[in-house]
């Protein structure tokens, strides 16, 4: 008759700790990896630092698997208040943005510029946004273009860069 081991001592941080403190594995004999939970916390929150991590979370973000997992993520509680904390954050961070918005959807409202969903990108494609080409001063809270996601995503891509090298 096997006993069951009840205690491991992690490689990396010396410590003798409960199997519970180990992630399950299926290669090794014990069925447990080799560091504990905090270690291999510490090990994966550094990798992501690197280089290679961000390309590989990037790699998996634009992902079939990854497009999916946060999708799914997106629609739990902790995945809500995330969304909901951010757009807090990003109100008071840029308070000129979400007034040059909805000045925006008010003149769609009243028929001052044709909606979005009946516009044309430069490329070609059915646009979804409109741009402030001119910045969000409130002089130039209607001076927009209408564009697609990918169209505006570079748009704004450009100009961060453009801020960044200017300053």
């Amino acid at each position: 008759m096997s006993e069951t081991i009840k205690t491991k001592t992690c490689p990396k941080c010396k410590e003798n700790l409960l199997v519970t403190e180990f992630t399950k594995r299926s290669a090794p004999r014990t069925g447990l990896r080799g560091w504990c939970k905090g270690c291999e916390y510490k090990n994966t929150k550094q990798y992501r630092q690197t280089t290679n991590g961000k390309s590989a979370i990037k790699k998996y973000n634009q992902s079939e698997k990854g497009k999916q997992n946060r999708t799914l993520w997106m629609q739990t509680e902790k995945g809500k208040q995330y969304v909901s904390i951010n757009n807090k954050i990003h109100r008071r961070r840029y308070p000129q943005k979400r007034k040059a918005a909805r000045l925006v959807g008010y003149a769609i409202y009243i028929g001052k510029l044709i909606p979005q969903a009946e516009c044309r990108c430069k490329c070609g494609k059915q646009a979804e946004h409109y741009h402030h080409y001119l910045g969000y001063a409130p002089e130039n809270w209607l001076d927009v273009v209408p564009v697609c996601q990918p169209c505006h995503r570079k748009l704004h891509l450009e100009l961060n860069k453009y801020e960044r090298t200017s300053t």
